[in-house]
């Protein structure tokens, strides 16, 4: 601020500021009540002066001066004639605060930020960089890891392990110097130089970590020192092995870990919901994701009385444990919450429960999954009463074990979005209890269709409105939509509790909302939803043309939306609040366009010059395409893959792209012919990983005329009708047993039992097909097995002189030399089989 006094100078040497300043206009205070003729202050004044509106901009003798073409000399003369004036400074422009981290992976988090980078939806995340724009965590929150342990000495992790304060030694805890003031010991501290003295790098990765502690004999002393039944429990305990080394030897709980916590804004990897905050190791399953009852709740016990603000478990499994429930009600007798993975089976957990995410209490947080489309994830279990929210689970890159990442799926990497909010929120609001946090992140949601009767919320989790929903002073207006065109009408939500005025009664509110081509606001009144839920909603149409006073905004290609009100109270004080969209009335184009064929299938793909979503319109008759087939995702590269289609035959097509503002283009006169039938459909059921190889590898290496079909790529499995023009099908399940949709699924057993039926032939390959779900009766009567056995100690298998696969095979099985026996599966055919 620049001000004086009568007859002082002002220094307006700002005025040739070109950044985040409004132009030609500026904040103005009189020393005495603005007249009610502005005009009366400028009479006197001569030259461009005179060319000033001022505006009252309500009390506290405030103006807006603005002058086109101002001469600054003029202005000055007229400051310094002024015995009316106490300052004046520049209309400065603020815009909202967002934070992007420079972490070297940051743009494949899709869950934090949804920019479509992966094909999905734009915005269909938590809005994880806006809510960095109010806090980015605290070293002061804690929270618990119940999992498979945390790799402690990741380059991502290591700073943000917990560290128990009361468990350092006493001489070195006097000496050590708390660099950034927040009365505890961290990780940041003890890698600053001026603790160097008190530790040591003795793992030699280059900085001080939990690894460093364990093994240094003046910190890991063997004494209990703060007197918990733990020795040296630095950053946490396994109560697998019982002593003080928690590190993962599986991944799942360091994947976990950096969703929660991974180091922010270093320049390396990947970037947690929290970029500071403590993460406690507390491992109770053992290196293949297995545990117990008895270690959960040791686990759960330990978090409590240590001080952990929440737990995060990724786990599930067993029944209902009156033991396990009591140590959760406990922990919220504490004020924790417990967040816990709804379960990956697809099932309504409504009638199966799935514990401990159906432990019913009000601490406890179920958790969905959602992918980068919005949508429920298939393998994903929900229910209306009993899940109480969704995040993103799906393709969730975060830190491994050994300096690695990875992009994993399921429910267990929805829950620590959700851990990872209410730390945020915690360090906020440190005092806020856990029905506050919890509250504040189930109001925060965003409503999703996908959530809707399949969740207690019915959305997906967002942290701004989370931490905003902490304050409820602070106002939020929102547009419904980034992008506009004129198919589309603006809805605009205000939510303040402050307007909240009758509180047995719906209220109403006013909003400005304006273009750059309408530049004078027009006035919509907002209707609250109901009483006293400070929810406020309402609608403004678009036109193109010149702009009127006539309660529709005209806009043209281009051009920005604003929409504000003014909040009375923002935390601070009075403030306008808004929020900004962009018009697009264009449709994309589209080039590039392109076929390949198989027999029964084809894939279509072109490129357009803006995210629009994908349609092809195909049929055998040039004139009337009867046929589509569209992919909702907004991309830029689009791919759309058509089946069922008849061999040696020629399709008609058109494409066509819908943007996000809703304009089309369709480009016609494609065509495309199909090719004759292979013998053989290989079926790549792998979920992703790049096992087909294997197979592709030895058919084209013996000249074997086939076609692939990619599951995971289309999004479905094989029909009975995909696979009957073959004589062959070869189907490999691939390797990941754990995962909810290996092995095979009922339905593929239906329609593989179809096609045998059929008289088809098919060669099965996988890992524990038949202990992912394989039905007896599919056992039996297709694949001829009269018995199975999951997991024997079989270390070589030998195959039957005479059997026509397994002849003279003789194969040693290894696995790693941590697994306590080799995890095999042995079964016995029945007297039907070959």
């Amino acid at each position: 601020m620049l001000s004086g006094t009568t007859g002082n100078h002002f220094d307006i040497s700002w005025m040739n500021q070109a950044e985040n300043v409004v132009s030609n206009e500026w904040i103005i205070r009189f020393e005495q009540t603005l007249p009610t003729k502005p005009h009366q202050i400028i009479d006197s004044l001569s030259g461009d002066i005179r060319n000033l509106q001022i505006t009252a901009l309500g009390g506290n003798n405030l103006a807006k001066l603005t002058a086109p073409n101002m001469d600054p000399t003029a202005l000055q003369s007229w400051l310094e004639q002024s015995h009316n004036v106490a300052y004046v400074e520049p209309n400065y422009v603020y815009h909202a605060t967002v934070l992007t981290p420079d972490d070297t992976s940051y743009s494949q988090l899709w869950g934090l930020n949804n920019t479509g980078q992966t094909g999905g939806a734009i915005d269909a995340d938590i809005d994880g960089p806006e809510a960095w724009g109010l806090t980015t965590g605290s070293s002061e929150v804690v929270v618990g890891v119940i999992d498979t342990g945390v790799d402690y000495t990741h380059p991502d992790l290591y700073l943000n392990m917990w560290i128990n304060q009361d468990e350092i030694p006493s001489s070195i805890g006097s000496a050590m110097s708390d660099i950034d003031g927040d009365d505890i010991f961290t990780f940041y501290d003890l890698n600053h130089s001026a603790n160097a003295n008190y530790v040591s790098d003795l793992n030699g990765n280059g900085f001080i970590d939990a690894g460093d502690l364990l093994t240094d004999p003046t910190w890991a002393d063997g004494a209990d020192t703060d007197g918990n039944g733990f020795k040296d429990d630095f950053v946490g305990w396994d109560f697998v092995n019982n002593d003080n080394n928690p590190h993962d030897d599986n991944s799942h709980g360091t994947h976990v870990s950096g969703t929660i916590g991974a180091i922010g804004n270093n320049g390396t990897g990947v970037v947690g919901v929290n970029w500071n905050v403590q993460v406690m190791a507390l491992k109770f399953l053992n290196a293949v994701g297995s545990g117990y009852t008895s270690g959960a709740v040791q686990a759960l016990q330990y978090a409590t009385s240590m001080g952990a603000k929440l737990t995060n478990n990724s786990w599930g499994g067993g029944g209902a444990s009156t033991a396990l429930s009591d140590a959760i009600d406990a922990s919220r007798n504490a004020g924790m919450l417990f967040v816990a993975a709804a379960g990956n089976d697809g099932s309504n957990n409504d009638l199966w429960p799935s514990y401990p995410a159906n432990y019913d209490l009000d601490n406890v947080i179920s958790v969905a999954a959602t992918n980068h489309n919005e949508s429920r994830a298939s393998f994903s279990n929900y229910g209306a009463e009993t899940v109480d929210l969704g995040a993103p689970g799906v393709n969730i890159l975060s830190t491994v074990p050994g300096n690695g990442y990875s992009s994993y799926n399921g429910t267990s990497m929805a829950t620590p979005h959700v851990a990872g909010v209410a730390a945020l929120a915690w360090s906020t609001t440190p005092n806020s209890t856990y029905q506050e946090i919890r509250d504040a992140i189930f109001s925060g949601v965003d409503p999703v269709s996908s959530m809707a009767n399949t969740t207690v919320t019915g959305g997906r989790l967002n942290a701004l409105t989370t931490l905003k929903n902490l304050n409820l002073h602070e106002g939020i207006i929102a547009l419904n939509r980034d992008i506009y065109g004129l198919s589309n009408a603006i809805e605009v939500t205000v939510y303040d509790p402050d307007l909240d005025v009758n509180p047995s009664l719906p209220d109403t509110t006013t909003i400005e909302i304006s273009s750059t081509t309408e530049t004078n606001p027009e006035t919509t009144t907002l209707f609250e939803t109901g009483a006293s839920t400070s929810k406020f909603t309402g609608s403004i149409s678009l036109a193109l043309g010149e702009p009127l006073s006539d309660g529709i905004l005209q806009i043209a290609h281009g051009d920005t939306i604003t929409a504000t009100y003014q909040d009375t109270y923002d935390g601070n004080g009075p403030a306008t609040v808004s929020d900004t969209a962009e018009v697009d009335t264009a449709g994309p184009s589209i080039s590039l366009v392109a076929a390949s064929s198989h027999a029964t299938r084809a894939t279509i793909s072109w490129v357009t010059n803006e995210l629009s979503n994908s349609t092809v319109y195909y049929g055998i008759d040039l004139d009337n395409l009867d046929l589509n087939k569209s992919e909702p995702a907004l991309t830029t590269v689009h791919s759309v893959s058509l089946v069922n289609l008849s061999p040696l035959t020629t399709y008609y097509l058109s494409v066509s792209s819908t943007d996000a503002a809703g304009n089309t283009t369709t480009d016609t006169g494609h065509s495309v012919t199909t090719e004759g039938i292979s013998p053989i459909l290989f079926v790549d059921d792998d979920e992703g990983d790049p096992l087909e190889v294997y197979f592709t590898n030895a058919l084209d290496a013996n000249g074997y005329a086939y076609e692939l079909w990619d599951s995971y790529a289309l999004g479905a499995s094989p029909t009975v009708s995909d696979m009957s023009p073959y004589s062959v099908v070869v189907w490999n399940t691939g390797c990941d047993y754990s995962a909810p949709t290996a092995g095979l699924t009922d339905a593929e057993q239906v329609e593989i039992a179809a096609y045998l039926d059929g008289g088809g032939n098919i060669f099965l390959s996988g890992q524990d097909i038949l202990y992912n779900g394989v039905s007896e009766d599919f056992n039996s009567s297709y694949l001829h097995i009269a018995h199975y056995w999951n997991d024997e100690g079989v270390y070589r298998v030998t195959g039957a002189t005479e059997d026509p696969i397994g002849g003279g095979m003789d194969l040693p099985l290894t696995l790693p030399s941590s697994y306590p026996v080799n995890y095999s599966d042995t079964l016995q055919p029945d007297s039907s089989a070959t």
